[in-house]
């Protein structure tokens, strides 16, 4: 006989565990894999809830499982299960509902990998993992994981490439050909752009020139523009390469440098001086204090003088402060203002 229990739900969002009624050690493993589905650890809940679902088997449990599958991307294993719930008999009319919508959330995130293969020049014969499937442009389904492309067209070299694919991705691939008849190719870019491209001395376009056909030897390559100065390189080309280059011209005339502003080293000098002179006041006002304490401790022994020593040795402790400061500031902004002016 079927035990009828308490109802077990698992809310994430609108996304969780079904309602199930099964037997006391079934419910108390779904709620252990309720409390392991909530933790992120799905790979327990399904362990769980596989040992719940042998005990008594429910649709409602393998809805479960498939979520928890669906969670860690397993997407086969998910699929698969909510199936199983949605054709069991004793699937009830709310299991069968929730089974639809697993497997409706599921379903779309199980297509193949879409892939679009273009050739320059187009109608080159395409090969995916050895088989042939068309010709340039093409485009269809491929199975998921890593793809080896292979593009084929009379008079021209091999196009060979690999792709990794994922489930419910789409991917675009173009190859371009190069000639059996050209032994190398040359790309050639250049800042300022529209620069004149000479190969030995033969003018053959201006910059940006994309795989431009040559043959395999040795160039001279010089990159040329009204106003700036020629850049000049040589380069051997061997079978098959494909020379990459983007040259930066610099202005005829040398790179304009602003002269530097001299106010901001005399404006220094000149607050270096200001200090200056007015911590040698405060240091003439420190001294004169010092000698005057000095005085009246060792001349005067009355008592209406210990407020004048007093105010005397204050005096000239804090001027003679003053004046240290005063006087380090003044040689910084000095040296600092010195600097501004005969730096490089």
């Amino acid at each position: 006989m079927r035990w009828v229990l308490f109802t077990l739900i698992l809310c994430v969002g609108s996304q969780g565990f079904a309602q199930s009624a099964a037997k006391p050690t079934a419910v108390s493993l779904a709620k252990k894999a309720a409390a392991a589905y909530k933790m992120g650890n799905y790979a327990a809940a399904i362990q769980a809830l596989q040992e719940a679902n042998r005990i008594e088997p429910d649709p409602v449990l393998d809805i479960n499982i498939g979520r928890c599958y669906e969670k860690l991307g397993k997407f086969s294993e998910a699929l698969l299960h909510c199936k199983i719930a949605l054709n069991a008999r004793s699937s009830d009319a709310g299991t069968q509902a929730a089974a639809k919508k697993c497997m409706a959330r599921v379903e779309p995130r199980m297509a193949r990998p879409k892939l679009r293969i273009e050739s320059v020049p187009a109608g080159a014969t395409v090969r995916i993992d050895g088989q042939k499937v068309g010709v340039t442009p093409w485009e269809g389904e491929v199975l998921p994981g890593r793809r080896q492309l292979d593009l084929e067209l009379a008079e021209f070299r091999p196009y060979v490439r690999s792709v990794v694919t994922e489930l419910a991705r789409s991917y675009a691939v173009t190859g371009t050909l190069i000639p059996n008849s050209v032994g190398a190719m040359i790309t050639v870019t250049s800042i300022p752009p529209d620069a004149q491209v000479s190969l030995d001395g033969q003018p053959v376009g201006n910059t940006p020139i994309f795989r431009m056909p040559v043959e395999v030897k040795s160039y001279t390559i010089e990159v040329s523009r009204d106003g700036y100065v020629p850049q000049v390189m040589s380069m051997a080309l061997g079978e098959g390469t494909h020379l990459e280059r983007t040259v930066t011209l610099l202005p005829a005339a040398g790179l304009q440098i602003e002269p530097r502003k001299q106010w901001p080293g005399w404006v220094l000098i000149g607050a270096g001086v200001a200090m200056a002179g007015v911590g040698g006041y405060y240091g003439i006002r420190a001294l004169q204090n010092r000698s005057k304490a000095r005085e009246l401790a060792t001349t005067s022994g009355s008592p209406s003088d210990l407020g004048a020593y007093r105010s005397a040795v204050d005096t000239f402790h804090s001027s003679q402060v003053t004046a240290d400061l005063l006087t380090v500031g003044a040689l910084l902004s000095t040296a600092g203002g010195f600097l501004v002016l005969t730096w490089p």
